[in-house]
């Protein structure tokens, strides 16, 4: 079993809910999800860091299918924890199911699908959104406003796709970082397929015929933005 790319408007979802939380991160122990009765559960890593990214994995296998587990932990996420968001996002990556929740700086998620014997397989994961901003780096290799600094790069590899996704910051104004990746892209050959605000972030969906661009934005309460990309582009 593996970690898979999660699907386009996961991605995007997750990035809003990180801009929103950005302020109030403070680093701390990465918890555990709670595992429902008749769950096998083994431990991959108790406290992984890739990329500066602090990780809880755990593997499981459960007797019955996919949709017992996910009809679980629905119930168990019913109540959101951010307010105007809903307490869990229920999304489908190839033969994945993917339900995500965050709640005080920590993305809960569970990813789940049938084995060979007709049973469910998957992985509970918590990650440490707070370490998404621990180390400053230098500016990413797609172009970005003078001044940003690279907060986070992490790079993923599943069915034939390869994906970036960075977090950088900036002390210009959302709207001129706004003007700047959309000027960037089109001249790189990037089409705009949709802008939209949600939550108070503003968010850019690009495509080109090598991969799909999404970006998303917001001010902090220090006056700061906080940028979040991500690029998908095929390796096949």
């Amino acid at each position: 079993m593996r970690l898979v790319l999660i699907s386009r408007q996961w991605i995007v979802m997750s990035a809003i809910l990180l801009l929103m939380v950005g302020d109030c991160l403070a680093q701390k122990e990465v918890g555990k999800i709670p595992v429902m009765n008749g769950m096998q559960v083994w431990s991959v890593g108790e406290q992984l860091t890739h990329q500066g990214h602090t990780i809880r994995l755990q593997g499981f296998t459960y007797a019955g299918g996919p949709e017992v587990v996910l009809n679980h932990y629905q119930l168990l996420w019913e109540k959101s924890t951010v307010k105007g968001w809903p307490g869990y996002i229920r999304e489908q990556s190839a033969e994945w199911q993917i339900l995500s929740r965050v709640e005080e700086g920590l993305l809960y998620l569970v990813q789940v699908k049938y084995n060979r014997a007709g049973q469910s397989e998957g992985y509970l994961s918590v990650r440490d959104l707070s370490s998404l901003l621990a180390a400053a780096g230098e500016v990413p290799e797609f172009p970005a406003m003078s001044g940003s600094t690279q907060l986070s790069v992490t790079e993923s590899f599943d069915f034939g796709r390869e994906a970036k996704t960075y977090v950088l910051t900036n002390n210009q104004s959302v709207d001129a970082n706004q003007q700047f990746y959309i000027s960037a892209a089109q001249q790189q050959g990037w089409r705009v397929v949709k802008q939209a605000r949600y939550m108070d972030a503003e968010v850019i969906m690009l495509n080109s015929p090598e991969g799909a661009l999404e970006i998303a934005m917001k001010q902090s309460n220090h006056g700061d933005t906080i940028i979040f990309v991500n690029l998908v582009s095929s390796t096949r």
